[in-house]
Formats: structure tokens, sequence, C-alpha cells
């Protein structure tokens, strides 16, 4: 299954209706997470179209996603509508596979917040 992006028109966020995105970005190696952060940054502004408001970092890539206390901490600022939109650098740092990702998705619209990730073929400068 690829890789798609909702086109639909968004009614929180910035006074012209674009979301207000955390970017979050979950890796062991701390050399690469601020170019993960960097590639996913531009990915939601330059094609997405999003406004990016805080970037959320967690190292411990084994941990299930909910064990994560930066995950957690995103969760609390969708809740608080500060955000509502995660994009993140690959759908491997918040899921196993396509199938994992949708039902992320699904649960995070649930909480009024989109999510995406920057497809494979963006991520190489």
């Amino acid at each position: 299954m690829s890789h798609t992006t909702t086109a639909e028109p968004y009614s929180a966020g910035t006074p012209a209706g674009r979301p207000l995105a955390a970017v979050y970005v979950c890796t062991g190696e701390l050399e690469s997470t601020a170019l993960m952060a960097v590639t996913a940054t531009e990915y939601a502004r330059d094609v997405l179209g999003w406004d990016t408001v805080t970037d959320v970092r967690d190292r411990n890539r084994g941990h299930l996603l909910t064990e994560r206390d930066g995950w957690q901490r995103l969760l609390g600022l969708i809740q608080e509508r500060q955000v509502t939109a995660v994009i993140t650098r690959t759908r491997a740092m918040v899921a196993a596979d396509e199938t994992a990702f949708e039902e992320l998705r699904r649960e995070l619209a649930a909480l009024g917040a989109t999510l995406e990730y920057v497809p494979p073929r963006r991520a190489v400068a």
C-alpha cells in the first residue's frame, strides 16, 4: 500500500486553518535525530503546508509507543489542542507496518489530530 496524504480542509490550527504540527522523532542514534527532525519539518511545511510548533524526541525506540515519554507528552499536547497534526520522519518510528500506522492514524483522528510520515522517496536529501 502506498503512502498518501489527505487533502481535506482543516478546521483547527492556525487562523488560516493550517494544522499546528508537532514533529515526532524516535531513534537511538543521537547524531541523526536533528537531521531527521529537519527533514520532517521541511516536509510538513513545504509539502503538507503545516506550521510546526514543536518537536518531540524519544531515544527509546525499543519501547512500545505507549511507554515512550515523548509520545505521552505529544498525546497531552493533542488533548490540549496545542497540536492538531503529527509528522514523523519514518512510519517505523510509530508503527511496525502500514496496518498499525493506519490504526494509529485513526486513533489520533479520534482525538482531533492528523498523522503523516515523510515518504521514503522524500527522505533522501
